[in-house]
């Protein structure tokens, strides 16, 4: 009864506990993945929207 009593009130056994560490770390290498991701998109479509100022930049000195 005690062990239903303590389960209620969020009490967790060591291989449940281990199972969610598990878990988190997994979630956690793939924000670490997905947040390096973005931060390589977002320095590409940096990159990017340069070198379409740029080309607009050419594009109006020769047809002016």
């Amino acid at each position: 009864m005690e062990r239903k009593v303590a389960r209620a009130q969020g009490e967790r056994s060591q291989e449940e506990l281990q199972k969610l560490q598990q878990d988190i770390e997994k979630a956690q290498k793939e924000l670490d993945s997905n947040k390096e991701n973005l931060r390589l998109l977002v320095t590409s479509n940096k990159q990017l929207q340069d070198e379409r100022r740029i080309i607009e930049r050419v594009i109006e000195k020769l047809t002016t």
